[in-house]
């Protein structure tokens, strides 16, 4: 993409400015999942490397469209092997060697690694000598959603620029503005107001599957579904990180509506429904469930059985209940 997405054009055009005025090599951008800063990065390399003078990457020129193709050589992308995977040590040092080369088309060479905070300590340590020595016309772009993670040596070698998060309104008329229609609110309340991640939701079934959740939820309790039904229901959407999230969504609704708030719920159109679960329920065990369903990245890493997770998960929901749904 060779534009930033909408909320952050302002802190875009600020950089770029700074830049010019006095060139930085190395930029640890800052910004929470699901807003775009890999978008930004992206739109910020592309910028560097343009042959045109315009105030974004033109997408059309030929630096451009090997960036695009990922195929230009004076551009690096240094990402993970896989998801959840480290970067290791060995891939820091193809980014020494590719600083090392000559620049074969405007003289800048960019290089930019993506999510930063994957790097281990020796790839980190690695890191530290280029951000020292950089060389001439270099430009360093480490994106990270968690940037107190990175080395506190690597934070203080480069220039952070946070970058903030779109509003929901901001988020809801870019989402509409790509034909997300009605299914934009929905999505963005299921992402936790992250519009790339409602992007991606809204182009699937979740959204049309929370009622279904909620009714599966509620019949757990009352003990009028089997766990095992439910969990192989759940296991044949995919996704489980989704259905986890969706779950702890509705944890913190019962959470707040225990303590009788109304507003800030990420689904309030259910509040009747959590009003009712609540009446049978042993609320002081919400925090248990809802701690559970936030380790299922650490869960998933070591290759838990995703059917026994669920089953214990769904029979951990029924046991809430003190009218002993625990079928």
């Amino acid at each position: 993409m060779s534009r930033p997405l909408p909320w952050h054009e302002e802190v875009y055009r600020q950089l770029r400015q700074a830049h010019a005025q006095r060139p930085a090599h190395a930029l640890l951008l800052s910004c929470p999942a699901g807003h775009g800063g890999s978008t930004f990065a992206r739109a910020l390399a592309m910028r560097q490397l343009c042959r045109g003078d315009a105030a974004t990457a033109c997408g059309v020129c030929r630096s451009c469209q090997l960036v695009q193709a990922g195929t230009h050589p004076d551009h690096l992308l240094l990402q993970p092997e896989e998801p959840e995977a480290p970067i290791k040590v060995d891939a820091v040092r193809k980014v020494v060697a590719f600083l090392g080369q000559k620049a074969q088309f405007s003289g800048w060479r960019v290089v930019l690694i993506d999510p930063a905070e994957r790097m281990n300590v020796q790839a980190a340590n690695a890191l530290l000598k280029t951000l020292e020595e950089p060389g001439e016309q270099v430009l360093l772009l480490l994106v990270s959603e968690r940037p107190g993670e990175l080395l506190a040596t690597l934070r203080s070698r480069c220039q952070l620029w946070p970058l903030p998060r779109a509003s929901f309104a901001q988020a809801e008329a870019w989402l509409a503005a790509l034909g997300a229609g009605a299914q934009a609110q929905p999505s963005l309340r299921l992402a936790r107001s992250a519009p790339l991640r409602a992007q991606m939701l809204a182009e699937t079934a979740w959204p049309q599957r929370l009622a279904t959740i909620v009714s599966d939820l509620q019949s757990l309790l009352d003990g009028h579904r089997e766990v095992l039904n439910v969990a192989a229901q759940w296991k044949s959407w995919g996704e489980p990180l989704i259905l986890a999230d969706i779950l702890a969504q509705w944890v913190e609704d019962l959470m707040s509506r225990h303590v009788r708030r109304t507003t800030g719920l990420h689904h309030p159109e259910f509040s009747m429904a959590y009003d009712r679960m609540l009446s049978g329920l042993d609320a002081a065990k919400l925090h248990g469930v809802w701690q559970k369903l936030i380790t299922l990245t650490r869960d998933l890493a070591g290759n838990v059985q995703l059917q026994l997770w669920l089953e214990t998960l769904a029979l951990d929901i029924a046991r809430l209940s003190r009218r002993g749904g625990s079928r």
